[in-house]
């Protein structure tokens, strides 16, 4: 009994509204009637007392009620509705930070052959490399690749064939054999397509729609024709990539007929 009185006075301010109401004059009488309570009530008005004293010699800081007001304004509890929408917001962001993770990592990711024909490449055009074999029409540089059992693409896209080339050059990639073809885009602008057989990779571009990246300074376009898998390099932007890779035209040996409008050509 005790305690709910002494729970009901430690609220009670002498003088104050408290005074008159019934529930607390129950418990000023029982304290009256109950020495020990009467002894606790004493002491503890008597704390009260000094406590409000030494408040009542603080000065009051000018910034005080802003302070107030700032800290309820940050501390006031959020609706059901708008703690959703801030999960919603969080969950949002965190699906958004790891698909942009992994599109960022899928983007930069080569094969180890493709690192690798990348690196013969920038050895090329720095000149210290040389290219294999030198000619400027693909067809020829096709059939040497064959000739000499490199890998040789049997299809290029036809944006892209009909650009001149400088030369060829095979490559090798841990025992994996790597073909490179360049091409002349004019203006000193240049495309390189490298060909590998798609036998023994783990991981394979899509036949369409290429997989567009990008490594250091180039441009990469990756896609697969059959039993072949392509990259090409270039430093032109990937809107004028996009525009080498429109179609597909067969490309033969200097020997095999091509099918050009459904007739065979012997060029």
């Amino acid at each position: 009994m005790n305690d709910q009185a002494k729970l009901l006075l430690s609220a009670y301010r002498p003088g104050g509204a408290e005074a008159t109401d019934p529930a607390f004059a129950e418990a000023l009488a029982q304290a009256a009637r109950d020495p020990q309570l009467g002894a606790w009530l004493a002491e503890s008005q008597q704390f009260d007392q000094a406590i409000a004293s030494k408040l009542r010699g603080l000065a009051v800081p000018s910034n005080l009620r802003a302070t107030i007001l700032a800290g309820a304004k940050f501390s006031k509890p959020l609706r059901w509705w708008q703690r959703s929408r801030v999960w919603a917001m969080a969950a949002l962001f965190v699906v958004l930070a790891s698909v942009t993770a992994w599109q960022v990592s899928k983007r930069d990711r080569l094969d180890a052959w493709q690192t690798d024909a990348l690196a013969v490449l920038d050895k090329v055009e720095t000149g210290a490399l040389n290219l294999d074999f030198e000619n400027p029409q693909p067809e020829h540089l096709v059939d040497w690749l064959r000739q000499n059992a490199a890998p040789a693409p049997a299809i290029i896209p036809p944006a892209l064939a009909a650009h001149p080339t400088f030369g060829c050059k095979t490559i090798d990639s841990g025992g994996r054999k790597v073909s490179l073809i360049c091409f002349d885009l004019g203006n000193e602008d240049q495309a390189h397509l490298f060909t590998t057989a798609r036998a023994g990779l783990k991981v394979e571009p899509p036949e369409k729609p290429p997989i567009f990246s990008k490594q250091h300074h180039w441009n990469l376009a990756s896609w697969r024709s059959g039993e072949e898998v392509h990259l090409l390099a270039t430093q032109v932007d990937e809107t004028r990539l996009r525009t080498l890779l429109f179609g597909s035209v067969a490309v033969r040996s200097i020997s095999a007929p091509v099918l050009i409008g459904g007739l065979p050509l012997n060029l």
